[in-house]
């Protein structure tokens, strides 16, 4: 609540990430919101059908740009494909 980095953020003590950093692989958060228990929500806007409603998880890598289920406006493929394992 002060803005310093809570000492159970999931990447600090690590070298090669940033203490700050609770999740990655967002593309472009446009909300976020707490439910009754807590949990954060992020809706996320993607190109062309690759929009999303995430519960976002403590560490959890959401995939972009490897996965997306949307496309380039262009029409060419986003990234890997849909899914992968990990």
């Amino acid at each position: 609540r002060d803005g310093t980095v809570p000492a159970d953020n999931p990447f600090v003590g690590r070298d090669d990430v940033l203490p700050e950093i609770w999740s990655y692989g967002h593309r472009n958060p446009q909300g976020a919101a707490l439910d009754l228990e807590g949990n954060l929500w992020v809706s996320e806007h993607g190109a062309r059908g690759g929009d999303e409603v995430n519960a976002v998880r403590k560490g959890a890598n959401y995939g972009w740009p490897v996965i997306s289920y949307g496309r380039h406006y262009s029409g060419a493929k986003i990234g890997e494909g849909t899914a992968k394992d990990g």
